[in-house]
């Protein structure tokens, strides 16, 4: 089960170590998502302008297990679908500036 969450919960419940409290509030991203074994961010609000597409973007992304990885992925992408996103690209931690990244339709 995936679950959209405050940014408060998701860090009590998901206690993973690579995104600082700082960094999320700096980020500010539109939603929190949290699965049993792993978290991301979702931006669809300001986002890059994109060639033919609206764009979504994942990421402070963190997973315990692969199972989770996929069920919260999915999940993600159904959000974003909802918010009339027709393509996600992640990892973005708020910048294209931060980490790696990848692109699918």
């Amino acid at each position: 089960m995936t679950e959209q969450v405050s940014l408060q919960e998701m860090l009590q419940r998901h206690d993973g170590a690579l995104t600082s409290l700082e960094d999320f509030k700096r980020h500010r991203p539109d939603a929190h998502l949290l699965a049993p074994n792993a978290r991301c961010s979702l931006w669809w609000k300001n986002v890059p302008d994109f060639p033919n597409q609206k764009l979504g973007l994942i990421g402070h992304f963190e997973s315990r297990d692969d199972t989770s990885a996929h069920a919260l992925l999915t999940a993600a992408c159904t959000e974003l679908k909802i918010k009339n996103c027709t393509l996600a690209i992640g990892p973005v931690d708020g910048s294209t500036w931060n980490r790696y990244r990848l692109a699918c339709k």
